[in-house]
């Protein structure tokens, strides 16, 4: 009788590979850990992983080199890994601007205790769309914002017929303008006016001691206030006790403000300055 001879089992030229292997789909079936999915930036088990994922491509990159012909096929799935990753990513992207792209309900909110115009609502609409497509709210030009509630302010004060002009600049008729260093200001206080400026310049009839010139609190009856294209206010007022002073004084949507003083005894005198608004 012939003796049935015992086939011999293919000796495992790769026996660290299955190994390394072998120890990491232990690991993630003792764990409940779906292969499939990418587990080394887990918190709890992230660290082991990749060292089980290392020690695997490290043995995948010996057998690699002794045998060129198996390392084809792990070319292969490696390639094919990577178009299923970018075809995922694509996939996801896609379903992402979908999703942005469904918002069509708009819950307006009031201004103010009134309901938004057509224009407000388009606006609205559009950064809606924008957070819901993932992107910053668009900011407002903050220089325009602040310009224009300059100008209200500028507006409201001198309306109210009560502000004040601090005077940093004296321009006398003849000679070198004069900075001024000391807190000179011109304040209308409802049906009175406050002056307190200096004067550079000839007078030419003066009473005794030089008189109160510029310095002085008296009430005015012919207050006048007129508005250019261009928003800015134009005042009107005179003083009669000890001289004729006429003030005319042009105050700027932005605030800045010039002051021309004529008089019928001294030299006329300009000065410049700010209109104090203050903080909200």
């Amino acid at each position: 009788m012939k003796k049935d001879k015992k086939k011999d089992k293919p000796a495992n030229k790769t026996p660290e590979l299955s190994k390394a292997k072998k120890a990491l789909d232990a690991y993630l079936k003792e764990n409940n850990l779906d292969p499939q999915k990418d587990w080394s930036k887990d918190k709890k088990h992230g660290k082991k992983v990749t060292e089980l994922l290392n020690k695997l491509n490290k043995e995948r990159d010996k057998v690699a080199a002794q045998y060129p012909e198996k390392d084809l096929k792990n070319e292969a799935k490696l390639v094919k890994m990577k178009k299923d990753e970018k075809a995922s990513k694509k996939k996801e992207k896609k379903e992402k601007k979908e999703s942005a792209g469904r918002v069509t309900k708009y819950d307006y909110p009031l201004i103010d205790g009134r309901e938004m115009t057509s224009d407000e609502k388009k606006k609205y609409r559009m950064e809606q769309r924008r957070l819901a497509a993932g992107k910053a709210p668009k900011e407002e030009k903050p220089k325009k914002e602040k310009k224009e509630m300059k100008q209200k302010a500028v507006r409201e004060l001198v309306l109210s017929e009560k502000y004040k002009i601090d005077v940093n600049r004296a321009l006398p008729s003849r000679g070198r303008s004069v900075s001024l260093t000391s807190p000179y200001s011109i304040e209308v206080r409802n049906d009175s006016v406050i002056s307190y400026l200096p004067y550079y310049g000839r007078a030419y009839s003066i009473p005794y001691g030089g008189g109160e010139g510029l310095n002085f609190k008296v009430p005015i009856s012919d207050y006048k206030i007129e508005w250019d294209k261009k928003g800015t206010a134009k005042v009107q007022f005179t003083r009669s006790t000890e001289d004729k002073f006429s003030f005319n004084i042009d105050i700027f949507s932005n605030g800045s403000s010039s002051i021309f003083v004529n008089m019928q005894n001294r030299q006329s005198i300009s000065f410049q300055g700010d209109l104090d608004i203050p903080e909200k």
